[in-house]
């Protein structure tokens, strides 16, 4: 979806009592690019929901600038909460900061188990949350291709 298109559909809308989501890549390595469209998300009161927010350690080659962060906040929460974090959980505690949904899915039964009980860790520190997002503007990845939508589509779908 265009941002111009975004924002007549917002507009269209108007105020609802039910929430509005728009699911959209999101990440620290996509923070700069998603700019404009957090912008309109923002003025109109839209929930951010993130497909693929594990994706700077899953499908980055490396794991980028924020890896060894990710992996120091775990080492902290691991020791503090005496339960073992690993990176992946501390991304889905920097995306739960951002008060983003974030939607990831896996075949593996324990890996699920283990993602589940970020809910129980405590959030991470604002110094924290400032730092990934710091690195992560810095450098630009997309794991995903961007999906086509039709306007028409789009403001059919959200009226019904």
């Amino acid at each position: 979806m265009r941002l111009r298109q975004l924002a007549v559909v917002a507009q269209a809308l108007g105020p609802s009592a039910d929430p509005l989501y728009l699911a959209t890549e999101y990440h620290p390595y996509v923070l700069e690019h998603l700019k404009p469209v957090l912008d309109i998300m923002a003025e109109h009161d839209i929930v951010v929901e993130s497909y693929g927010p594990l994706s700077p350690l899953l499908r980055h080659p490396s794991g980028g600038p924020i890896k060894p962060v990710l992996e120091r906040i775990a080492a902290r929460l691991s020791k503090e909460t005496d339960t073992e974090v690993d990176a992946a959980m501390a991304l889905l505690l920097w995306t739960r900061a951002k008060n983003v949904v974030a939607v990831t899915a896996s075949g593996n039964e324990g890996r699920i188990a283990k993602l589940a009980r970020t809910q129980d860790l405590p959030d991470l520190t604002a110094d924290e949350v400032a730092e990934v997002e710091e690195l992560g503007r810095k450098i630009h990845f997309r794991a995903y291709v961007r999906p086509t939508f039709s306007f028409s589509s789009a403001l059919a779908c959200c009226r019904s």
